[in-house]
């Protein structure tokens, strides 16, 4: 059976952006997960402009639009490793012949 290309790929899109909104909004309300956030960071580069603070003179709505950029790449590249997973999972199912399926 092959797997569906756009279903895996959308759903390892939202899984993937899910788990870094939460990750990311816990981190920017309570300042825990800072190494999660350092190696989302450091896997995105500098491209992101993410730098996440925690401090109670930094308003939560100020760290929000940084929080939205770092899941929108999540998503992006949740799309991508899904879609390939499904292409290379499906390279490697065996074809069958027509004989063999009526």
């Amino acid at each position: 059976m092959k797997m569906d290309i756009k279903a895996l790929a959308l759903s390892a899109g939202i899984m993937a952006a899910a788990i870094t909104l939460l990750i990311s909004l816990w981190y920017s309300l309570t300042g825990y997960g800072a190494e999660i956030i350092a190696m989302m960071e450091s896997f995105y580069g500098k491209m992101t402009i993410i730098d996440l603070e925690f401090s109670k003179s930094v308003p939560f709505i100020q760290n929000l639009w940084k929080v939205i950029v770092l899941s929108i790449f999540s998503f992006v590249d949740g799309v991508i490793v899904g879609s390939l997973f499904a292409i290379v999972y499906n390279l490697f199912i065996p074809k069958k012949n027509e004989k063999e399926t009526k």
